[in-house]
């Protein structure tokens, strides 16, 4: 510990002298107490510059020459450099002046610096998803309006879809008969058990997490454009407006050859922190934000990952183990590739999007559409003014019991 503070006592005489490139080398070497029985020879073999130098016995000399005039300018140094032909007698040499005078003197004196610690800034993981999530709700003009400049946000035309939890029906029993033996091969049915409005939903499955799997683990399937994305970015700002939790965006199409949890800690994280290149702390704070139990893992599209992987069910379940089982996880599939090996993921509550209600939804949604566009609302404004009984009717269907 001492060597090391009088290695930094050196280093801030030096800063304060200017000494740099070899003088310093030899101010570190000859005024350091571990070498002051050494010979300069010994010290000369430890500077590279000198000891390539055509005369560095006497390259050494000068620069400790020009050292010790740096001091014997300083008023409290008591250093006086004498012109004198020839070697000064051992012992008396000036640059053991200068060695009695910084330890017994300056060195008892000296405080190091205090180091400044600055404060390491919090990610603000709410406000970046936000961002993110603001862009990616951003509905683009259709051609239809284009010419009449129309833009519209999504929070004007969302119209939400019913859901239902499905539940295969028991249809065998232990003996069938070769006359129903077709009956085997029919395609599977469902049936109703609880309706839900959208903010029961939200609130009881999502929040609460009122389901077979509390809540953690949600598949949200059904038929391409049936809604599935719009209904994952509602489920993305619910949970940004009312919970403490973090939902963490994957297009699950972007992965390519990665794992999720390589993806997530490079691609995803370098785009919402707008890094470069990310770093060993911001990597340590998205690990810190699993293992606190904040994330909500919105996986968009398992079936697009099918380019990749033949079996792309199972190599979620394979992959929202470790770290990333600590996150509630809600993904989105087409029906076929949900249907084509389920079970991969049977921890996980099943819902299917239903198609708009004719005439209720249908009607609003068209309303909504080529209604004259308001402002955006800003957060915290009503989103759902009073309106007409037609208006009212979106509800969520689900229904329960195991598959």
């Amino acid at each position: 510990m001492e060597q090391s503070r009088e290695r930094d006592f050196l280093e801030a005489i030096a800063k304060q002298y200017g000494f740099t490139g070899t003088r310093k080398a030899v101010f570190l070497l000859r005024l350091d107490p571990q070498n002051e029985k050494l010979g300069n020879q010994h010290l000369i073999n430890q500077i590279e510059n000198l000891k390539n130098s055509n005369n560095p016995a006497q390259n050494f000399q000068d620069h400790l020459q020009s050292i010790c005039q740096a001091f014997s300018d300083c008023e409290n140094c008591p250093v006086v450099l004498e012109k004198k032909r020839g070697r000064q007698p051992k012992g008396e040499e000036p640059w053991r002046k200068v060695f009695a005078w910084l330890w017994d003197e300056k060195y008892p004196q000296w405080q190091p610096e205090p180091e400044i610690n600055t404060p390491k800034t919090e990610i603000n993981w709410h406000e970046i998803c936000q961002k993110q999530a603001t862009q990616r709700q951003k509905i683009t003009t259709n051609s239809l309006t284009f010419k009449d400049g129309i833009k519209h946000n999504r929070e004007q035309l969302y119209v939400p879809l019913g859901l239902v939890e499905r539940k295969k029906q028991e249809r065998r029993s232990d003996e069938v008969s070769a006359e129903k033996g077709s009956q085997m091969y029919a395609p599977e049915t469902y049936e109703v058990t609880q309706t839900y409005a959208q903010k029961r939903f939200f609130e009881e499955v999502i929040q609460q997490g009122k389901s077979k799997s509390t809540g953690k683990r949600l598949a949200v399937i059904g038929e391409p454009g049936a809604g599935k994305t719009t209904l994952l970015q509602e489920v993305e700002q619910w949970v940004l407006d009312r919970t403490d939790l973090i939902p963490v965006w994957v297009s699950l199409a972007s992965l390519g050859e990665k794992t999720l949890e390589d993806y997530l800690l490079n691609n995803w994280l370098k785009e919402v922190r707008e890094l470069i290149q990310v770093t060993p702390e911001d990597i340590e704070a998205l690990k810190q934000l699993f293992e606190d139990k904040k994330v909500w893992l919105l996986l968009d599209g398992a079936d697009e990952m099918s380019a990749q992987s033949q079996n792309v069910l199972k190599d979620i379940a394979s992959q929202i183990n470790g770290r990333l089982a600590s996150a509630k996880v809600i993904l989105t599939c087409r029906l076929n590739v949900w249907d084509g090996d389920k079970n991969a993921l049977d921890a996980f509550d099943t819902y299917r999007t239903l198609q708009f209600s004719y005439p209720e939804q249908v009607h609003l949604f068209i309303e909504n559409w080529f209604d004259p566009p308001q402002p955006p609302l800003k957060r915290g404004e009503n989103l759902n003014p009073p309106q007409p009984p037609l208006k009212r009717q979106g509800r969520f269907v689900l229904k329960f019991g195991d598959r």
